[in-house]
């Protein structure tokens, strides 16, 4: 890995994150299927959510919703013109992501691992990297897009190995709004 490149890019997601809001009630949107399971055509079958603490968020403008761990606290807005979305786990450091995709990948290690997966319903392409400091980095890049999903986002995660599951979960609850 080029060290010389990591603060950069670690700069501008601290950059993008630096936008707060104030959460909004979960109130009329919808809900967990019945027993805890992702809506079938998720792409994570056997993984259950904890239906009792996980919090809906629910953007239409963008077209998605997703689920989350009630202690994540959330932040979006706008940087450089464009939408972000970021979800954190204050205690770890781990945090998942909806942003534009662009070159915040710069000077990563050349060899991620490629998994194909579905998210939404929709084929995508995960990219993880393990980096140095034994975290972990993975870029979602969707390969199929709704008609109200911006072309130019794409879903991240960074965090320690141990916290993938969470991702994974909070990945199989995401929804396209169409």
């Amino acid at each position: 890995m080029n060290s010389k490149h990591l603060p950069i890019a670690l700069g501008l997601l601290l950059i993008l994150s630096a936008c707060s809001w104030e959460p909004k009630s979960t109130e009329g949107l919808p809900q967990q299927a019945p027993g805890g399971k992702a809506d079938a055509g998720q792409e994570a079958p056997g993984i259950e959510l904890d239906e009792a603490s996980w919090l809906e968020f629910s953007k239409p403008e963008m077209a998605f919703s997703l689920r989350h761990p009630q202690d994540w606290t959330r932040s979006e807005g706008e940087a450089f013109g464009a939408y972000h979305a970021f979800f954190s786990n204050s205690d770890s450091g781990a945090r998942m992501g909806v942003l534009p995709k662009g070159e915040l990948d710069f000077g990563l290690p050349s060899d991620p691992t490629l998994t194909e997966t579905m998210v939404g319903g929709k084929k995508a392409e995960q990219r993880l990297w393990k980096l140095d400091d034994g975290k972990v980095l993975v870029f979602v890049q969707l390969s199929e897009y709704p008609d109200a999903w911006n072309q130019d986002n794409r879903i991240q995660f960074s965090g320690q190995e141990s916290e993938m599951e969470t991702f994974q979960k909070m990945l199989s609850s995401f929804r396209f709004l169409e």
